[in-house]
């Protein structure tokens, strides 16, 4: 297996892991749950090589699913893993990021000859605002790091503006379909912008890695893309479904001249399933009781 590829399972597997605990936001509404759950679970996925490339990637994996239901780090709320720095009233400070995966660019037919794309991670400040008990907006600034065989490093910056909304529903005693107990939806809309840098890697071509079909092109900081995004999850027992689809519109983006911009509109999907193996007695936090990590350092303190 080459490089790329075992970047590219290694980063879908943790994005598997990560969407599956979502699904727990919809139990913590109804009643308390363990600290801590593990299991495994199986996945497909379905994405564009890059944003704007007009070629998918599919992928069946096994990968681990765990969920953890601290006063600070969670791993099962709303919004998959993220960190409480500060949390207020109807606002909270959190530590959250963005990724895109790495692409062998030999798979590529319009990157042919080109560099590899490195695993591209973003963490950084989100202000969340809760707008009701369902509805949030949040914006957030990321620091990116680019991330190949055992080296990181700096890659420019990304910003993120986003609304989401989610609705959990208990279907315990009202007959539910094919005895599903559970089910969460999360709907939402964000436009990401990102750095000269980050536009580099994915659109500028090199005037000696230019060709007739690909002519030289030098990016430029500003809008990457928008998104509305879909995530429903089933539980009955142990075992829970899930499905997800995602919209990606490129037509603002600020590289849309690039010859590696190749079209507006991408689709991605998902499904999978996890069993859940084992969990702890002790019970977990509900995220209404969370805590900021800097709120905790300041009260300890006193």
């Amino acid at each position: 297996m080459n490089r790329p590829n075992f970047l590219l399972i290694l980063f879908v597997g943790t994005g598997f892991a990560t969407a599956a605990s979502t699904s727990a936001f919809a139990e913590e509404t109804r009643r308390e749950l363990p600290k801590w759950e593990a299991g495994i679970g199986f996945g497909y996925v379905g994405f564009e090589h890059y944003p704007s490339s007009n070629q998918v990637t599919h992928l069946a994996l096994p990968f681990p699913a765990f969920q953890y239901r601290g006063d600070v780090l969670r791993a099962d709320d709303r919004e998959g893993a993220k960190v409480y720095l500060v949390k207020r009233h109807g606002w909270d400070l959190q530590l959250g990021g963005l990724g895109f995966p790495p692409l062998a660019s030999s798979t590529n037919e319009a990157r042919r000859g080109m560099e590899d794309l490195p695993a591209l991670g973003a963490l950084g400040p989100q202000l969340v605002r809760s707008l009701n008990d369902e509805a949030t907006l949040k914006f957030g600034v990321y620091q990116a790091v680019a991330a190949t065989w055992l080296a990181l490093r700096p890659a420019g910056g990304l910003w993120e503006v986003s609304v989401s909304y989610q609705k959990a529903f208990d279907l315990r005693g009202r007959n539910g379909f094919w005895g599903v107990e559970e089910t969460s939806v999360s709907l939402a809309m964000n436009v990401i912008g990102a750095s000269q840098e980050v536009h580099n890697l994915y659109f500028t071509v090199p005037a000696g890695q230019a060709t007739s079909d690909r002519p030289a092109y030098n990016a430029r900081a500003g809008i990457l893309e928008s998104q509305v995004s879909y995530f429903q999850s089933f539980k009955r027992g142990n075992f829970t479904f899930y499905v997800g689809a995602r919209i990606s519109d490129y037509s603002l983006s600020a590289s849309r001249e690039s010859p590696l911009h190749k079209v507006d509109h991408t689709v991605a999907g998902l499904l999978g399933l996890t069993y859940t193996l084992y969990q702890s007695k002790q019970t977990g936090v509900p995220d209404r009781e969370a805590a900021g990590a800097l709120d905790k350092l300041r009260r300890d303190k006193k």
